[in-house]
């Protein structure tokens, strides 16, 4: 044993160092863009927090508590009913369920409410659930770009 850094590898853990500072090879091993995402996370919360302060969310008091909230998107918006299952976890006073599939559960009904989340608000599966959640009389929110199908749909 010597000073310690040969148990660790010595030279190659230098060079494990001396990697984080090329962009080629982070990029490289971050095909997802998961680093950038997570460096601009609190600016993300602030635009949402800021996108919430600027809607009108008066539907939505205690008073008219849903009987359950079914976050519906794809993909990655699918996360979005996941993360906020997780962060409510067993505090929430109502059921979180995140829905990925092409229909809405069986049991959604009138006494639930539907956050349908797409980006760019022109998610074809997205859409489709917004409507279905239309027509079977839940409170209906989107998150979506400004101006898109979501948008009017949810209006």
């Amino acid at each position: 044993m010597t000073d310690g850094l040969d148990d660790w590898g010595g030279a190659e853990f230098v060079l494990a160092a001396d990697r984080l500072d090329t962009p080629d090879v982070i990029e490289a091993a971050d095909p997802g863009d998961m680093l950038r995402q997570v460096a601009s996370s609190a600016a993300q919360v602030r635009t949402a927090l800021r996108s919430c302060l600027e809607t009108d969310l008066s539907a939505l008091t205690p008073d008219a508590r849903p009987r359950a909230i079914v976050v519906a998107g794809m993909g990655a918006s699918g996360l979005a009913g996941e993360i906020l299952g997780a962060v409510t976890g067993l505090s929430s006073p109502v059921q979180i369920v995140a829905s990925q599939a092409e229909r809405l559960p069986g049991w959604v009904g009138a006494a639930d409410a539907v956050i349908a989340v797409s980006p760019e608000g022109t998610t074809g599966e997205t859409l489709a659930l917004a409507a279905e959640a239309a027509r079977r009389g839940c409170h209906l929110a989107a998150v979506g770009a400004k101006d898109s199908p979501l948008q009017h749909l949810a209006e």
